[in-house]
């Protein structure tokens, strides 16, 4: 997220950005082009620590969000002992069992579903080992993933910030190269219906 103007910040940095601007404005000519350059400076990793601190809190409240979900609550008997999400009718053990039941959760318009086969992804450690995964992005940016620890152990870590550089060789590991990646849209569509 991008920060515009100063009406874009909450009010004890508006109100820190808008001193320093009048500071600027207040000196001589010589000075205003320094003052006003270095109170910009200041406006700006202003906003960008408003930006990081912004992103933590996403993160940390899709988290919670998503250990708040009772997984085994939401199972039931498919017969023959094999157990489904209720939801999508998908399997409880599977990982396109857990996106399915993210986009059934978190609705069509801040779900998509992608995956890719074991063969296309030659750069998936997921791929290798298991032939192949799906998986759920929220927002059009973070990758949710309970599957990896929920049923297979792969990781703790179960949501993955695309666009956060911490996150890139963990994903580049895990999911390999997005370019391999195929978006699901006829299971999308199967359980919007």
């Amino acid at each position: 997220m991008t920060l515009g103007s100063l009406e874009d910040l909450p009010g004890k940095y508006r109100r820190c950005a808008s001193n320093l601007a009048r500071i600027g404005n207040r000196l001589g000519a010589i000075e205003y082009t320094s003052r006003a350059q270095k109170a910009e400076r200041l406006l700006w990793k202003l906003r960008e620590r408003l930006t990081n601190d912004q992103e933590e809190f996403v993160r940390a409240s899709l988290k919670a969000q998503v250990e708040a979900i009772d997984w085994r609550a939401l199972e039931a008997d498919g017969g023959h002992g094999d157990l489904i999400f209720k939801r999508s009718g998908i399997s409880a053990v599977v990982c396109t069992g857990y996106a399915a039941e993210l986009f059934c959760i978190f609705g069509p318009d801040r779900t998509s579903l992608f995956g890719f086969h074991g063969e296309d992804n030659p750069t998936s450690r997921i791929g290798r080992d298991h032939g192949g995964h799906d998986f759920a992005v929220l927002d059009g940016r973070y990758i949710v993933d309970p599957w990896l620890d929920d049923t297979v152990n792969e990781s703790k870590q179960i949501i993955f910030d695309l666009e956060a550089e911490q996150d890139r060789l963990k994903i580049l590991e895990l999911y390999g190269d997005r370019f391999y990646w195929t978006r699901n849209v006829d299971l999308e569509r199967e359980l919007k219906a």
